[in-house]
């Protein structure tokens, strides 16, 4: 992947993660906030632990680069990431988290 400009995503617990702009423009949230908050670099995100941007990071990535592939090869990855993910929240409900 080429070089971009880089967007910091902070979360609510202190860590900063750095993205290319092209990876994080894959989230609609994200996109919508660099076109209409005009924001110099770095978005704070004050609702969201670190654990949920690592994983949002990890899908956006990976839809950066598929995207210049088949689409079979994405909706394969996205089943198989939302079945993981969905799992682990399902046994986080199931434990109270």
């Amino acid at each position: 992947m080429s070089s971009t400009r880089k967007i910091t995503l902070s979360s609510s617990d202190g860590v900063n993660f750095e993205v290319d702009e092209i990876v994080a423009i894959k989230s609609e949230m994200i996109n919508d906030i660099i076109e209409h908050c005009c924001i110099d670099g770095c978005i704070p995100l004050p609702l969201v632990n670190s654990k949920t941007p690592s994983k949002v990071i990890q899908y956006c990535k990976e839809h950066a680069e598929l995207s210049k592939s088949i689409d079979d090869d994405l909706n394969a990855w996205n089943q198989e990431f939302l079945k993981v993910y969905l799992e682990t929240i399902f046994i986080k409900s199931l434990k109270g988290q």
